[in-house]
């Protein structure tokens, strides 16, 4: 039995102990919250769990071997350090930290330790990306040549973090993840429209290896949920819509009558697609999929995790690279 203790009982942290819940081989033993509040919530929706107001109590109780993390992003590698330092695994929620120095740092002293790390790319376990992940891996005519994706809704109202580090982050996640590679450079531009002191508006083109491109697009100005890509290779196209009815259709190459064609003919010349996929998408909710495959890379040691602390770091990089190419007016490269 895995004994957890998670911190923070915010927006995010009571889904992670809902989940975390149902799987057999955990049972939570703390919730911490500064807040009485998040406490008082916590307690009248969580009976059987126990609450403190201090994350020492978790970190220094011997029976707890994973830490669960659901806190502001600055809080992150504190609260992280901690916990491996007392000898605990560790989950923590997107971004892994706010500077990549941070995060290798967290990567090390796990390693050195031979404890786990989860990063909560909570899109990587989407049934739909995963589809799209296996068709492009089983698919051995479909090779990627770009990607371009739409992200947009309204800024969180205390976010300290502009909308690269809030929104962003999933899409290079998701990127990384179906492109099965990390990139070799960025150029972004940023701006703040609202005057908050934080973008709220970023458009990033990122390049991997084998000319690979990828346009991301994210904003703070709708409350429209924007989640959407497209995807475009030899032989197919593959378009994602998180917020549609069918997530995913995917187009083959087409029909063009006017290949080939006598330009004397007098049969009528267009392009229309050809094969069109609309597959079934598996309602498996991404979240629990995401904690059950953390526990079972805890339990079964050696098991691959998806978003290990190596995706996590990458994630973070690339979230500040592309504020420094904002800044900076250039193309920066990843070292």
């Amino acid at each position: 039995m895995i004994k957890t203790g998670i911190i923070g009982a915010g927006y995010w942290g009571p889904n992670l102990i809902r989940n975390f819940s149902t799987i057999p081989e955990v049972s939570i033993k703390y919730i911490a919250d500064k807040l009485p509040g998040r406490r008082k919530f916590a307690e009248e929706n969580f009976p059987d769990i126990q609450t403190v107001d201090n994350a020492d109590v978790i970190f220094n109780d011997n029976e707890i071997s994973l830490v669960v993390i659901a806190t502001p992003v600055d809080t992150h590698f504190r609260l992280a350090r901690e916990a491996l330092l007392s000898g605990k695994h560790i989950f923590v929620e997107k971004p892994f930290t706010d500077s990549t120095r941070e995060a290798e740092e967290l990567l090390d002293l796990a390693t050195d330790n031979s404890l786990k790390i989860g990063v909560g790319h909570l899109f990587t376990f989407h049934p739909a990306i995963e589809h799209i992940h296996g068709f492009i891996n089983t698919t051995g005519e479909f090779r990627p040549y770009y990607l371009i994706s739409n992200r947009a809704n309204l800024r969180p109202p205390e976010s300290k973090n502009n909308v690269i580090w809030d929104l962003a982050v999933h899409d290079f996640s998701i990127i990384n993840y179906l492109f099965n590679e990390f990139p070799l450079s960025v150029y972004a531009v940023a701006h703040d429209y609202s005057g908050r002191g934080l973008s709220d508006m970023a458009v990033i083109q990122l390049s991997y290896p084998d000319n690979k491109k990828a346009v991301v697009h994210v904003g703070w100005h709708t409350p429209n949920k924007i989640r959407k890509f497209e995807l475009y290779g030899a032989k197919w196209s593959i378009f994602f819509d998180d917020m549609a009815r069918q997530k995913v259709r995917i187009f083959d190459e087409g029909i063009d009558t006017r290949i080939g064609a006598d330009k004397q003919s007098s049969q009528k010349f267009e392009y229309r697609p050809g094969v069109v996929l609309e597959p079934e998408i598996g309602n498996a909710q991404p979240l629990l999929s995401e904690c059950r495959s953390f526990i079972e890379h805890i339990v079964n040691d050696g098991t691959p995790y998806r978003n290990n602390g190596m995706q996590g770091i990458w994630a973070v990089r690339m979230c500040e690279l592309s504020e420094e190419s904002a800044k900076k007016g250039r193309e920066m490269y990843f070292e």
